[in-house]
């Protein structure tokens, strides 16, 4: 299944049959943010837990009742596909990876999280030194503007962090194909299109959701930010 919304393209469907029918080097930068394979990496509890565990419903916060999703590392073959189709990579949670051979610099983002982390960070191949992003994103403490969003998802990363990325490391001499392997709740698609709205902006996106439940989520909260032009996080 596929939604098109002018630059970008939201597909609902396995991102390892999409790429395998791409030519190489066909995106630019790829920013992907995989299931990390490991239980400290987040805090995710099903909306059927409660009841699962016999464990009261009042015990859980609302925001951390989310869909479950398989928290499983991509194989080696999604990283052979990921480094196929795209020049340059921004690989978040890299530290959790167990087949994510590739070298580069690292991009640190401080959410200036507790329980579970105070920062999170990506591998960037595009150079060898370390950055700081600082954005604050730890539970319902969130930066200005975004402290009362409703997370659906459980990896939500914000779209300021998004835009960073895109504005200080996509490609700026050329029109950019970026990729999103794992769209989630579709950030990188809203910070898409505020970034073209930018002068001497023309960014492509490809974002890809296996779940169908959030690629609908996604792709209406993607709907709404560009008609009502809104921040929502």
């Amino acid at each position: 299944m596929m939604e098109k919304r002018g630059a970008i393209t939201f597909y609902n469907g396995d991102c390892m049959d999409i790429m395998k029918g791409l030519k190489d080097n066909y995106y630019d930068l790829a920013i992907v943010d995989p299931p990390y394979g490991a239980d400290d990496a987040m805090n995710i509890k099903s909306t059927k837990s409660p009841t699962n565990s016999g464990i009261k419903a009042n015990h859980y916060a609302k925001r951390t009742l989310f869909e479950q999703f398989e928290n499983v590392e991509p194989p080696k073959e999604y990283w052979e596909q990921l480094y196929r189709v795209s020049k340059e990579q921004i690989i978040w949670g890299f530290n959790f990876m167990k087949n994510c051979h590739q070298t580069g610099g690292v991009l640190v983002w401080n959410k200036k999280g507790t329980a579970f982390g105070e920062a999170e960070v990506a591998l960037c191949t595009m150079f060898k030194s370390v950055r700081i992003y600082e954005l604050q994103w730890n539970g319902f403490l969130k930066h200005a503007g975004a402290e009362d969003v409703k997370r659906w998802h459980p990896t939500t990363k914000p779209r300021r962090l998004y835009e960073y990325c895109l504005l200080k490391l996509a490609p700026k001499d050329r029109p950019a194909r970026i990729l999103d392997t794992h769209g989630g709740s579709m950030s990188i698609a809203r910070a898409v299109y505020d970034v073209n709205r930018m002068d001497g902006y023309g960014l492509a996106l490809d974002v890809i959701e296996l779940n169908k439940s959030y690629f609908d989520k996604g792709v209406k909260d993607f709907d709404e930010h560009t008609k009502n032009k809104t921040i929502l996080f």
